[in-house]
């Protein structure tokens, strides 16, 4: 369950050495977009061993505005984290979301979490591709999303000691 991933997670970040760090990997982008379905950022990263955690940290600038015509509805993204072009499983997706109702509002955002599992199981020793994506949520209005307004935009990868 997702309380047991939870639980689980907490537990070996509590029993990680704070020094403790195998290896990490970054990209940065200075780049704008106005995707709305899209990859938008990627590192490469060469996993060192299979018992240990990664550490996503990716920071950059959002907007969502929602419909400005005949009262409008929110618009709303979603900018999240995958793995092996999967989100992570335990303890859980790495998500950020943004809801905007007529506001041309420009954010600061950092979308950070802990993975050690996708849907198709532990993220062993070995190379992976860790990516930024966004996607609109369903259901609501057209978001007219951008990302990476007047910023640089940077995925930051962290292996962490059991």
């Amino acid at each position: 369950t997702l309380q047991a991933g939870f639980a689980s997670l907490k537990q070996q970040v509590q029993n990680a050495e704070p020094s403790c760090m195998i290896g990490y990997g970054y990209a940065t982008d200075r780049g704008r977009t106005r995707a709305r379905n899209a990859k938008l950022i990627q590192v490469a990263y060469n996993k060192k061993r299979d018992d240990t955690l990664l550490r996503v940290i990716y920071s950059t600038n959002t907007r969502v505005i929602g419909e400005k015509e005949g009262g409008g509805r929110h618009g709303a993204s979603v900018w999240y984290i995958k793995f092996d072009n999967r989100e992570c499983s335990s303890p859980g997706s790495i998500t950020n979301i943004m809801v905007s109702h007529r506001q041309n509002t420009h954010v600061p955002a950092v979308v950070t979490g802990f993975c050690s599992n996708t849907a198709a199981g532990r993220l062993g020793k070995g190379k992976h591709v860790i990516s930024a994506h966004i996607r609109t949520l369903p259901g609501r209005a057209d978001p007219h999303p951008e990302t990476g307004w007047e910023t640089q935009s940077t995925l930051l990868i962290q292996e962490l000691c059991p």
